[in-house]
């Protein structure tokens, strides 16, 4: 028979009807709700618990549950590392586990070592020179060692000339994977994902990550094909026609567009060529651009000032009020063989070195330790106070309460505001005073800090000791600190703990 799943006991207990004794009066109602309350709780904790343990009686134990420890993604264990650089035979077990040939093979390393110099030679080529070959690409994943450089003076470095960039399409068709398909045509879409497509091998559903020292997959090297040029291009044009003019004019290799507003100087002379309807290109003036130079040409589809510029999204409103005209810019052209001058601009500084010279230590006569610099700020100084900050303290700290920055020789209470503490004898309150005598002076430690010192509050003006040797040490602060003076956490230390360090002042 179904029963509730919460039947209240003793005085709240039900009672059957029809019963000829009238119900008993509830006594301490709150009393009797407290203990239900706590009955439930123990019940509920023993029996539906599941990190309570019984005993062979079917009894609950007394031992409690064992709490599961927490995932942490840092307990993970760390990746094997098969290298091991600091063991004997780490270039052997290097190149054998990254490009699967003996460390004795010296015509493979020859080669390795000389397509990273190309990569080297191209990227400086590429940043003072421009692109040295839109064809060129590192065809391994690791680089070799710093060791294996011999000789590399003589590796040629010349690149391809006449190379071209991929199309739009053809670029994402060498980067995307299979799974962004969505954003390519439906034909082009197909080579990515269809068995048959002669270029199914560029994009593998599975391929492995060489955690390669990290400890997070996105850290790690992805060990994809690379993609053949020549391969990817011959796949293409089956699919070219399927373009419509739309996705062709936009995989398309295109100029640049020029926008200016229409305060700048040089937005009259482009509102002009639109008047004129000049097709021919035409130098742009440098005096009114900062000395750039190029060709100008009319766009189709320009931009004019207080004309609605349609919005290419659907969904988004035009632009009413625009204030800027746009037109295509070519840049200046050059010879392939031209080559740009790489050399330092009149009048360039050249930013203070920043690392330690390897002959500090010889040149350095004073003794001054390195000081390093931290981030790209030379002259930045520590936090301190300076001289108006220590003026407000002395004017908002209470004085009458002894000295600054001194500890009282009362011994402190052991409750706050305890009824029971007992004050202390005669005999007893001189405690402090005489253990402060016992302790040894030795000459190595210098004069007693001022925290230590027994103040003279029947001197007159000795209270303000202190504080003005606090001032005069904060004057000091500063100076010392870039002096190689101070002593710990920058502070200034006193001429009588430097002279006994035998460091002259």
């Amino acid at each position: 028979r179904d029963q509730p799943s919460f039947i209240p006991g003793g005085q709240f207990s039900p009672q059957a009807l029809g019963n000829r004794s009238s119900p008993q009066a509830i006594s301490n109602p709150r009393q009797a709700a407290f203990e239900m309350r706590m009955h439930d709780r123990q019940n509920s904790t023993t029996s539906s618990s599941p990190n309570t343990s019984l005993n062979s009686d079917g009894s609950p134990s007394l031992a409690g549950g064992i709490k599961r420890k927490a995932e942490d993604s840092d307990s993970e264990p760390e990746p094997e590392d098969n290298i091991r650089l600091w063991e004997t035979g780490w270039k052997q077990r290097y190149y054998k586990n990254k490009f699967d040939v003996d460390a004795s093979d010296e015509k493979f390393r020859r080669k390795v070592v000389q397509s990273y110099v190309e990569g080297l030679c191209w990227v400086l080529r590429y940043y003072y020179q421009g692109c040295a070959s839109w064809n060129w690409y590192y065809p391994f994943h690791y680089a070799p060692f710093a060791s294996d450089f011999e000789g590399i003076a003589d590796m040629p470095s010349d690149f391809e000339k006449g190379s071209k960039p991929f199309k739009p399409l053809e670029q994402l068709m060498g980067v995307f994977p299979a799974a962004s398909g969505n954003f390519l045509p439906p034909t082009w879409r197909k080579l990515m994902t269809d068995p048959e497509s002669s270029i199914i091998d560029f994009y593998p559903e599975d391929f492995a990550i060489d955690l390669n020292g990290k400890k997070y997959a996105w850290q790690g090297v992805a060990l994809l094909p690379f993609v053949d040029e020549r391969r990817l291009r011959a796949a293409l044009e089956e699919v070219y026609p399927d373009l419509t003019p739309e996705e062709s004019r936009r995989n398309s290799l295109g100029g640049d567009v020029l926008f200016v507003g229409k305060h700048h100087p040089l937005c009259d002379f482009i509102v002009e060529q639109y008047k004129t309807k000049n097709t021919e290109p035409v130098d742009i003036p440098p005096e009114l651009c900062h000395g750039i130079q190029g060709k100008l040409t009319l766009n189709e589809n320009a931009v004019l000032p207080d004309q609605t510029v349609e919005s290419p999204v659907p969904m988004l409103r035009d632009l009413t009020q625009n204030s800027a005209v746009s037109i295509s810019f070519k840049d200046p052209q050059f010879d392939e063989d031209f080559v740009f001058k790489a050399v330092v601009l009149p009048g360039a500084k050249k930013p203070a070195p920043v690392l330690k010279p390897g002959d500090w230590e010889k040149t350095n006569n004073d003794g001054r330790p390195w000081r390093p610099q931290l981030g790209f700020n030379r002259d930045r100084k520590p936090v301190h106070l300076d001289q108006s900050a220590f003026r407000t303290l002395g004017h908002t700290m209470p004085r009458e309460r002894g000295m600054p920055g001194m500890y009282a020789n009362a011994v402190p209470l052991g409750t706050y505001g305890s009824p029971y503490t007992r004050p202390l004898m005669s005999g007893q309150q001189q405690i402090p005073k005489l253990l402060s005598n016992l302790r040894p002076q030795e000459s190595w430690r210098g004069p007693t800090p001022l925290f230590q010192q027994t103040p003279q509050r029947n001197a007159g003006a000795a209270p303000l000791l202190a504080w003005n040797r606090m001032l005069q040490s904060q004057n000091q602060f500063q100076p010392n600190q870039y002096q190689g003076l101070g002593g710990p956490m920058n502070y200034p230390q006193r001429p009588e703990d430097r002279m006994d360090r035998g460091r002259q002042v």
